[in-house]
């Protein structure tokens, strides 16, 4: 797992890349959003996703989300929580 300055690091670079990759097209960085996915990441990986802003975390695993969301809802009612892709 990787620390939480880490993961605010990631989540920078990649919101600057969303960013250029909106103004090459045209289009609002406002109008679109990362969804992280927390698949095969401990609960902590949307602890941080959480804390650093991101208002939902997204899974594909529904034995996966079972486990994790009834912690994450109990910590944060605020944070929406996403099935995507194929379901597993």
């Amino acid at each position: 797992m990787v620390t939480y300055d880490q993961f605010t690091g990631h989540c920078q670079a990649v919101l600057e890349r969303m960013a250029q990759a909106c103004q090459a097209c045209g289009r609002s960085p406002s109008s679109v959003r990362l969804l992280p996915v927390t698949k095969t990441h401990p609960f902590e990986a949307a602890e941080y996703a959480h804390r650093f802003g991101l208002s939902a975390v997204a899974e594909n695993r529904v034995q996966e989300a079972a486990t994790k969301w009834p912690s994450i809802r109990a910590e944060s009612r605020d944070i929406t929580l996403h099935m995507i892709g194929p379901l597993q």
